[in-house]
């Protein structure tokens, strides 16, 4: 049993972050360019984007089934169709099949965990008759995976990112037409007044917070009834953008220039390779997430509920994403690559591997892996 618990996250704001509001302003106005757009969060950055660039109130954006529900929420308040795509992730990347992408006026592509999705350019090389927007909210604002074929990109500063506010996102325009016409929608875009913005402040910064492993180890049996609640359906609620608010700007600026340790994410290549992702060490030090992938459900389940039991928190990223596909597109799914890629995946906590403390759990967490879990 490890006696530490271990919980998915931690507590990801800096307090001097928080408090150095005057140094974080002039910070932000640094990163700030001509072809960006700071918003309220990434949802409402593609919401914003499809309502400007969609014309057409019957555009068609594909968006892969495996995916975050603010996403999906997002293109239905730009009131687009939604095409969901099937996708299977493995060890070794993407895997789309193309024909699927036929029919649509605007493709999302997300780049998971971190891991650039390379088939942007056989995709683009392929269809040259629609938009493209790159969902980076697992990417670093820093790297900006903006590619010569996508025409913009959107970032998150939300918790579990890697430039972690509680909130906030951003778009990054690569096409310059299209740059040009969003800045007057931009320009009249409203953001919170101060009272309201204060207490969004307030309440993030004890979210943030509440993540540390202490407060966790407390209330983790509360967490669990939560989030059983939050395993079915995300229900809808209508995204209106706005701009980012200016406490927020103040905090982005300062967790942007925070320094971080991304050499202690190469603690992932000490998994076997044959349960983890096939990565170089720079994409490693690029990763959000950590996946690790069982031959099947049973194995997954059966790995994880030993992690469990020795408090690691151990986890399956967006698990209701099936449920968000009946209820949002009322698409009934089948024996789908989404559906083979969710039953084998399984997500280990960020701290058990960029934080050196938990070098003995991880091992630890290595030996249960082999043990009890066989290789996809």
């Amino acid at each position: 049993m490890i006696r530490r618990f271990i919980p998915r996250y931690g507590n990801e704001i800096k307090l001097t972050s928080a408090l150095r509001l005057q140094s974080g302003i002039s910070k932000f106005n640094s990163i700030v360019q001509n072809n960006s757009y700071f918003m309220g969060s990434a949802a409402e950055a593609i919401t914003f984007y499809l309502t400007n660039h969609a014309l057409d109130q019957e555009a068609v954006v594909g968006v892969p089934l495996y995916t975050c529900s603010s996403v999906l929420q997002a293109v239905k308040s730009a009131n687009c169709k939604i095409k969901l795509l099937d996708i299977y992730l493995d060890k070794e990347g993407y895997h789309y099949d193309l024909a699927q992408i036929e029919s649509i006026d605007i493709l999302i592509l997300i780049h998971y965990f971190g891991v650039y999705c390379k088939e942007i350019t056989a995709i683009k090389t392929a269809y040259t008759n629609f938009a493209t927007l790159d969902d980076c909210s697992h990417v670093a604002y820093k790297k900006g995976y903006v590619c010569v074929y996508s025409d913009a990109s959107v970032f998150s500063f939300n918790l579990h990112k890697p430039i972690s506010c509680g909130s906030g996102g951003c778009l990054l325009v690569s096409n310059l037409k299209c740059n040009s016409s969003l800045r007057d929608s931009y320009a009249n875009l409203t953001t919170h007044g101060l009272f309201v913005d204060s207490k969004i402040y307030i309440k993030k910064l004890v979210k943030s917070f509440a993540h540390s492993s202490i407060i966790q180890s407390v209330i983790k049996n509360i967490v669990e009834r939560r989030r059983i609640k939050q395993s079915q359906v995300s229900p809808y609620h209508n995204i209106f953008p706005r701009q980012l608010s200016f406490l927020s700007k103040c905090l982005l600026g300062n967790q942007y220039h925070a320094r971080n340790n991304t050499s202690q994410k190469l603690n992932y290549l000490r998994i076997p390779d044959n349960y983890r992702l096939s990565l170089n060490d720079e994409e490693t030090c690029n990763l959000l997430y950590y996946p690790i992938y069982l031959a099947n459900k049973e194995q997954r389940d059966c790995v994880n509920t030993m992690l469990h039991s020795i408090n690691i928190d151990s986890f399956v990223l967006w698990e209701n994403c099936l449920y968000n596909a009946m209820y949002y597109v009322n698409t009934k799914v089948g024996n789908q690559g989404t559906v083979l890629f969710m039953e084998k995946v399984l997500f280990l906590p960020k701290a058990l591997i960029e934080n050196e403390r938990y070098s003995a759990e991880l091992s630890i967490a290595i030996d249960v892996l082999k043990k009890y879990g066989a290789a996809e």
